[in-house]
């Protein structure tokens, strides 16, 4: 659904999401830096 979508923007456009994880990123993951980010 919308993890899924933005999951998909994430590995096509990863310089828009500088992440420190490696680039497999696991929906909690995704959403710890959504909720960390300001």
């Amino acid at each position: 659904a919308i993890v899924n979508q933005i999951d998909a923007i994430v590995t096509r456009n990863p310089r828009d999401f500088p992440v420190t994880a490696p680039r497999i990123v696991t929906p909690d993951r995704l959403i710890q830096e959504l909720t960390n980010s300001p």
